[in-house]
């Protein structure tokens, strides 16, 4: 009779304790994402070649349209942030792990900052 509530007290306490494992802790109220979406940018024009030495411009970058930017914001898991951009074909998990080894991070464990900017693959 002692242990009546006992099977009714451990679910209770292990469901408390996964919901506080994947909540991301931090600020409560929800914020929009910050979302960084690439665009092209212009290419140098071919020239004929030149006796002298060519030079090319330097920080000429392209968009690469396969792929998203994000920045991470206070309280984001890697979960969160897979979820916001998950190909209706891909399981949230597989989209996690894509995003971790994009950005050289650990799948069972990545260390996310706010501030930091992810490649999201498409």
């Amino acid at each position: 009779m002692l242990y009546r509530g006992s099977l009714p007290a451990l679910l209770i306490a292990t469901s408390l304790a996964l919901w506080l494992l994947l909540k991301p802790a931090g600020n409560e109220e929800q914020s929009t994402p910050n979302i960084v979406v690439p665009t092209a940018t212009p290419q140098a024009t071919r020239t004929p070649p030149t006796t002298g030495p060519t030079v090319t411009p330097a920080g000429t970058a392209t968009a690469t349209p396969s792929q998203l930017e994000y920045t991470v914001q206070e309280g984001d898991s890697l979960f969160d942030i897979a979820a916001l951009f998950l190909p209706a074909d891909e399981s949230l998990t597989d989209f996690a792990v894509r995003i971790a080894n994009a950005n050289g991070l650990d799948p069972n464990d990545p260390i996310l900052r706010p501030g930091d900017t992810l490649i999201i693959p498409q």
